[in-house]
């Protein structure tokens, strides 16, 4: 016996022989032959749905087949094909048209499917945690049929310039996964690893290391494959891996070869441990991996090695601490061929048997035989094969094996071909080994379990909050894709009954990127699930615009207590609860009753005019404590009557022992002894403005801390609607208003200070009872709806809820496909017919040279040139192009003044000299900068000399297009 070779290869550690580590499989996304989603994946699976594509004469000869060809006896007609891979949300992510085009569409279907595999995990890219991303690709056939003749290519066969460096960048597999990390903002590892048809399982054994190195919170690993041409068949020659009719029949007796298809899968991967303590939704547990390649003990450098597959599987076992015995199912490389699926066996068997002497206690398939090979993505479509499989229950069939492979020896092996859909039946937990070969001999194997006994099922629930009212939100970029997703999203919460208000609106909340245009309606918990929208008509919408809205939070007074003004709140939000217990126990002693029953707990309490105000003012204490809780920062102040002793307390000039104190006393004194009452307190300098309703104008520091300004009565309602009016400083000012009723924001519409839907009340009008957290939350969604900051992770910090499975985003995509018809044939840009100097027609030039480098039909002079997509390369030919057309430009200028307009004007100003550049020195460490999708970051820029204050401006918040 041939001694085999020594150990030693990198592997994942997972789990010991007690339980201990383990990365958790929290999310997955894909599209495959036949499915665009992976729920679509499993029920072809399960189903036993043939998926082939087999393509008629007539398409061959579309697609540019030749007659020749498509008559030749050794052409197959079949192909396992993906829907809209030429297709691509470009707008989405910020990428302009032109870069669209000649952008590899492996890169652009890996992009979106990160997104989603995200979404599904419940996490928004863009923000904490860390998030790494492994992918890998298959060669871009795009560049070879498609790209080849493109005009950015022209100069390419005699030396790189500016326009084949754009095609690098657009069609290089070293740029898959470091384009996700730029687009979807993403500060971990962000590595391509290419090893041939094992590299997206390679992906999740390095993205497994990269968090167990604590150099990612969490990991998006996997690949994709998309052939080009796509729609096309291929050439069979007896004795190739190619199968002969257009069928992968793995382990079967009739196996003659595999058939290359088109796919994309990614995993989201988190510790588990962290996983189990965020609660997040486990599908599978990742116990262990290995890699190892064959070397030189193959017979040739495309054969499968036996040595290499023996270790990779034995030394995946010892990682995970299991043993063979354990492992009940196994999915395999399976490609069908002659030598491959016999030699895969073998070593398999050989692996078990350092632990096992059973047999045929282990099923083994290979989904291969479902939905063809799919190259670079083949080893993540296995694993999501096998992620479902453990947590289902369920062994899939694995397709076209009538009869096993009488040279296998099955009998004699631990394993038996899954022929049938069956139950996962097992002592034990069920555990699966996921097995992916690469040509060139790296060999990867992964152990799975199902997820741990306690840990929160996928899609179950319910979740735990003690909230009966949930703010469902859904946004997009267009109305359009809005449109969709409320649909989807309506549509998901009534079909799946595993799915609960509160855990899909904490994953609307946390795991989704909030945009532009936006949807809220309020929901109770009750016996169906018709949502109770905001009153009145249907669900608010509203568009978000760039300026945050200012808050002006507005403390009503006189008149507006009344018995259970807030009981619901008080039952149900355990931070308003704790801020009106400390008013209660402070006020106990001067008060002799407990106020909370006048508040909420006992709405049958007789009524006491001295308990009315210091309930008041603890009501809306509480309240505006709960809305700071919950990210709702007060900009300004407006208090009436009691309200403005709240707005003083929350200034910071009073404490609130002495507020309350104040308010007690302040229904039984008269005006001189309440003043003397006053002095006798410490009073501190505002740190919030805000406007007095008692003089109608803002106060200023003397005047809130004089105790006679205490003692006046509350204004007359001139001066109430002046306080309004000065309080309220511009068009994109919400008016807040924090205690019961709606005396302040119906006062600031009817005054036309404010438009009705920027006057948000807290609490309900007397005459709605019970309808208290109803309002509330409804001023949360119309609060989100204008753009206010909720702090949503607050928001949901005690109630219990967790992410669960919710629909992802409805991308928009277009074609985006080199035509040579039309793109090579477009007409070069006019040069002007003078060189251009003065303002307008610079910005003609500049808006015609834009459009043209980035594909677009026109650019708006205020449109911000990277938040259309232009990066360091594209500003290099605008540059070039203007030079050549008469308007000298460099690209430095283009980034100092990254629009029309200010470029415009920068070239029509009167020249100055430029400046020496100071030789460039190492930057002090900074944290990373944010964002606007499609924007350029720091690092686009190509030399180091520039005018580090030209940065001021271009980076934005990510997410705002």
């Amino acid at each position: 016996m041939t001694a085999e070779p020594a150990t030693g290869s990198a592997r994942t550690p997972g789990a010991t022989a007690s339980g201990g580590a383990g990365i958790a499989v929290i999310g997955t996304a894909g599209r495959f032959p036949g499915a665009r989603t992976v729920e679509e994946l499993w029920t072809n699976l399960c189903d036993g749905t043939d998926v082939t594509t087999f393509l008629s004469d007539d398409e061959l000869r579309d697609a540019g087949v030749p007659p020749e060809v498509i008559r030749r006896p050794d052409y197959v007609k079949a192909a396992f094909t993906l829907d809209a891979y030429d297709r691509f949300d470009a707008a989405f992510f910020g990428i302009s048209p032109a870069e669209a085009e000649i952008m590899d569409p492996q890169h652009r279907v890996f992009l979106e499917t990160c997104w989603h595999a995200l979404e599904d995990a419940g996490y928004s890219p863009g923000g904490p945690p860390t998030i790494g991303v492994f992918g890998s690709a298959s060669v871009c056939g795009y560049q070879w049929h498609t790209l080849r003749d493109h005009p950015l290519a022209r100069n390419s066969r005699y030396g790189i310039d500016p326009d084949s460096l754009r095609l690098v960048f657009a069609t290089a597999p070293d740029h898959l996964a470091t384009r996700v990390a730029h687009r979807l903002d993403l500060t971990g590892p962000a590595m391509t690893l290419q090893s041939a048809c094992s590299g997206s399982l390679l992906a999740v054994h390095e993205a497994c290391l990269g968090l167990l190195a604590g150099e990612c919170d969490l990991a998006l690993a996997g690949g994709v494959s998309v052939r080009v041409p796509h729609r096309v068949g291929y050439f069979h020659e007896e004795g190739s891996v190619l199968s002969p009719d257009g069928r992968c029949r793995a382990f079967a007796a009739d196996a003659r070869g595999t058939v290359f298809g088109s796919g994309v899968g990614v995993v989201v991967l988190k510790p588990l441990e962290r996983a189990l303590a965020d609660r997040d939704r486990i599908h599978a547990v990742v116990r262990g991996s290995a890699v190892t390649n064959d070397a030189a003990s193959r017979a040739g450098y495309t054969a499968p090695g036996l040595h290499g597959q023996v270790r990779v599987v034995t030394e995946a076992l010892d990682a995970a601490g299991v043993t063979a015995d354990t492992v009940t199912y196994v999915e395999a490389h399976g490609t069908g061929t002659l030598l491959g699926d016999p030699l895969e066996v073998a070593a398999l068997t050989r692996a078990f048997r350092r632990q096992t002497d059973r047999f045929g206690y282990c099923a083994i398939g290979s989904v291969k035989s479902n939905v063809g090979h799919l190259d670079a993505a083949a080893g993540v479509t296995s694993l999501i094969k096998a992620v479902m499989a453990v947590e289902r229950g369920l062994i899939p069939a694995s397709a076209h094996c009538a009869r096993p492979n009488p040279r296998i020896g099955f009998p004699s092996t631990p394993f038996h071909v899954a022929t049938r859909l069956t139950r996962w039946e097992s002592d034990g937990p069920r555990r699966a080994g996921v097995t992916s070969l690469g040509v060139g001999g790296t060999n990867v194997h992964v152990i799975l379990d199902a997820p741990p006994a306690g840990a929160p099922p996928a899609g179950a629930g319910p979740g735990r909050g003690t909230r009966p009212v949930h703010v469902l939100t859904v946004s997009a970029r267009t109305a359009e894709a809005l449109s969709t997703l409320a649909a989807a999203t309506g549509a998901h919460l009534e079909g799946d009954p595993g799915v609960t208000l509160p855990d899909a609106a904490l994953t609307l909340h946390l795991g989704r990127v909030h945009r532009s245009r936006r949807l809220a309606f309020v929901t109770r918990d009750g016996d169906g699930r018709t949502p109770l929208v905001l009153r009145p008509g249907d669900a608010r919408t509203g568009t978000v615009g760039e300026a945050e809205p200012e808050i002006v939070v507005a403390f009503p007074g006189p008149g507006s207590p009344h018995l259970g003004m807030a009981g619901d709140i008080y039952r149900h939000e355990p931070v308003f609860r704790r801020h009106l217990d400390r008013c209660a126990e402070l006020l106990a002693p001067v008060l002799g009753v407990d106020l909370r029953d006048a508040v909420g707990r006992r709405p049958d309490h007789p009524r006491r005019a001295d308990v009315a105000q210091p309930a008041l003012f603890a009501v809306e204490y509480a309240l505006a404590r709960l809305w700071r809780h919950w990210g709702i920062e007060p900009a300004v102040l407006i208090g009436h009557g009691v309200g403005e002793f709240v707005a003083a307390c929350l200034a910071g000039v009073f404490t609130l022992s002495d507020a309350l104190s104040l308010v007690a006393e302040r229904g039984r004194l008269l005006r001189a002894p309440f003043e003397q009452a006053v002095a006798a307190v410490p009073r501190g300098t505002p740190r919030i403005p805000w406007v007095s309703t008692v003089t109608g104008t803002w106060i200023g520091p003397d005047e809130a801390c004089d105790p006679a300004h205490w003692s006046k009565p509350p204004g007359s309602s001139s001066h109430l609607a002046d306080g309004l009016a000065a309080v309220v400083r511009g068009p994109d000012a919400v008016l807040l208003e924090v205690g019961p009723g709606l005396t302040l924001s119906a006062a600031a519409v009817r005054a036309r200070v404010v438009p009705p839907e920027r006057a948000i009340p807290s609490l309900p009008h007397p005459d709605r009872p019970g309808a208290d957290l109803d309002t509330l939350h409804g001023a949360v969604a119309r609060l989100w709806l204008l753009g206010a900051p909720i702090d949503w992770a607050r928001y949901h910090d005690e109630d219990g809820a967790r992410r669960t499975r919710m629909p992802g985003y409805p991308f928009e995509r277009t074609r985006h496909w080199y035509e040579p018809t039309t793109s090579a044939d477009r007409a070069p840009l006019p040069a002007p017919a003078g060189p251009a100097t003065d303002p307008p027609s610079l910005r003609r030039h500049l808006a015609t040279v834009v459009a043209g480098v980035l594909g677009l039909d026109g650019v708006d002079p205020g449109d911000g040139f990277f938040d259309l997509g232009l990066d360091s390369v594209m500003a290099v030919q605008v540059a070039a192009r203007s030079t050549a057309q008469g308007v000298p430009l460099r690209p430095e200028q283009i980034f100092r003044h990254p629009s029309v307009a200010a470029l415009a004007a920068a070239l029509a100003a009167p020249t100055a000299p430029v400046p020496t550049a100071p030789a460039p020195t190492a930057p002090a460490p900074t944290a990373p900068a944010r964002r606007t999708t499609g924007a350029y970051s720091p690092a686009d820029f190509p030399r180091a000399d520039l005018d580090p204050q030209g940065l001021d401006g271009l980076v934005g918040e990510f997410g705002a297009s």
